[in-house]
């Protein structure tokens, strides 16, 4: 395929041109409507001509498959809704908002509780540790005084 740059300018900047224009249709139906039900079908003409215009482009430059597909299909008429497919995904949308939401609360929670857990066991090593150090000292103490000769032991041998 032969490269034209200036196709493709003129190409993205029609598309572009014509995706920001698209809501002015709308803008004056509502305003003249004084109500925001409904879509301006011109609206709808703009965004599917755009959609082409950029869906080329998009192919030309070889930009990702997303942005080749997405044009594409946005541009023909949806299906009617199926409501099943709507509630499930709603539900599904529904829960990942809750988990988000429950992380968002629980985390710091967990963090606090496993922060003081530990200061916990440190506090308890350190009291464990003095126990030791301290029945050490006791021990050592009481060999120390068994060898060595008491007041008692004095008065006692005088006494014979």
């Amino acid at each position: 395929m032969v490269v034209n740059g200036a196709v493709e300018n003129a190409l993205a900047t029609v598309g572009a041109v014509l995706w920001c224009v698209q809501i002015l249709p709308q803008i004056w139906k509502s305003w003249r409507a004084k109500s925001t039900t409904g879509l301006s079908p011109w609206l709808m003409f703009t965004w599917m001509i755009s959609l082409w215009v950029l869906g080329i482009y998009n192919i030309t430059q070889k930009l990702s498959i997303p942005l080749h597909i997405q044009p594409e299909l946005c541009g023909f008429a949806p299906p009617p809704l199926d409501a099943f497919a709507a509630s499930s995904y709603l539900i599904v949308v529904g829960m990942e908002l809750l988990i988000l939401l429950l992380a968002t609360i629980l985390n710091p929670i967990a963090y606090y509780r496993r922060r003081d857990e530990k200061v916990t066991e440190v506090i308890e090593e350190i009291e464990t540790i003095d126990k030791i150090v301290s029945s050490k000292d006791y021990v050592a103490n009481a060999e120390a005084n068994i060898n060595r000769p008491t007041d008692l032991d004095d008065a006692f041998a005088e006494w014979f």
